[in-house]
C-alpha cells in the first residue's frame, strides 16, 4: 500500500499581480474537480523514488503492471514488423491484455507527421485487409495525431474503400488522439510494444517466446494462446468449484 498526500507540484507565474492560475506540473485532468490523476502519478512516483524516476518514459510495462496488478511482457521489435505482427495480433485482440507502445526518443521526420518523441500510445485494434496490416491507436493526450498514411485525412481511405468498410471507415473529423498507421510505419516510429494480462480466473500464467500460455503442470506446448481444451478445463473446473461450494453450504445448514 502506497499513502501520499494532497500536495502536488505545480507552475507558479513569477510575473507580478499575475491572474494566472497555478496549474499541474506534470498530470492532470481536463475538469479542474478531479484530481485522482495527480494522485495515481504520486503514488507512482513515490514508489520508484522521486519523479525524476518516472519522468524518463521507457516504464509502459511496469505501470500497466503496477495499476492493474497483471503480468507484463516486452514485445520483441528488433525482429521486424513481420516478427512482431502475429504477436501484436494475439495481445491487441485479448480482451484481457492491456497493450502500449513507446516511440522512439528522435523520430527525424515523423516528428513533423503528428508522433510525439517519447511518448506512450495505447494500442487498441489491428486488422490485416486485402494485404494491408493496420493497427488502431490512441494518445491518452486525448488529442494529437498521426498525419501520415492512413491518418484521418489520408486519401488512402478513398482509394481503398474495401479496407475502409472492413474497419467502419477509419476517418474521424476530430482532433481526438485516436488514429490509424500502417505497420510499416509502426515499426519505424516505435521501439517499445508492452503488453499486459490483467488478472483473470485465479490460473497461473506465464510467459514465454509468444504472449501468453496456461502452466498445465506438464507436457510441453508450445502455443501462444489459450487452446479449445484448456478453456473446456477451465470451465469444468468452475463447475466443479461451484458444486463443492454448494455442498458445503448444505452440509453448515
Amino acid at each position: 500500500m502506497v499513502y501520499v498526500d494532497g500536495f502536488f507540484p505545480c507552475y507558479v507565474s513569477t510575473k507580478p499581480h499575475s491572474v494566472v492560475k497555478p496549474r499541474p506540473c506534470f498530470a492532470s485532468s481536463g475538469n479542474r474537480r478531479e484530481i485522482w490523476p495527480m494522485v495515481v502519478e504520486k503514488a507512482f512516483a513515490k514508489l520508484h523514488g522521486c519523479w525524476e524516476s518516472i519522468g524518463r518514459g521507457g516504464l509502459i510495462g511496469v505501470a500497466l503492471q503496477a495499476l492493474t496488478g497483471g503480468a507484463s511482457t516486452t514485445l520483441e521489435t528488433k525482429g521486424g514488423g513481420e516478427a512482431l505482427w502475429p504477436l501484436l495480433m494475439e495481445a491487441v485482440e485479448d480482451p484481457n491484455v492491456l497493450v502500449g507502445a513507446g516511440t522512439k526518443a528522435s523520430l527525424g521526420e515523423a516528428e513533423s507527421m503528428g508522433v510525439v518523441c517519447g511518448h506512450a500510445y495505447s494500442v487498441i485494434h489491428a486488422v490485416s485487409v486485402l494485404g494491408h496490416k493496420l493497427l488502431l491507436l490512441r494518445n491518452p493526450w486525448g488529442h494529437g495525431e498521426w498525419k501520415g498514411d492512413w491518418s484521418d485525412g489520408s486519401k488512402l481511405w478513398s482509394e481503398n474503400p474495401e479496407v475502409a468498410a472492413a474497419v467502419g471507415d477509419g476517418r474521424s473529423t476530430e482532433d481526438d488522439g485516436r488514429f490509424w498507421m500502417s505497420m510499416e510505419d509502426f515499426v519505424r516510429v516505435f521501439q517499445s510494444v508492452d503488453a499486459c494480462r490483467l488478472p483473470g480466473d485465479g490460473h497461473h500464467q506465464t510467459h514465454d517466446a509468444g504472449l501468453h500460455r496456461r502452466d498445465s503442470g506438464g507436457g510441453g506446448g508450445g502455443g501462444t494462446g489459450q487452446s479449445g481444451g484448456d478453456k473446456k478445463e477451465i470451465a469444468q473446473h468452475h463447475k466443479k468449484d461451484k458444486k463443492h461450494k454448494a455442498h458445503k453450504k448444505k452440509k453448515h445448514k
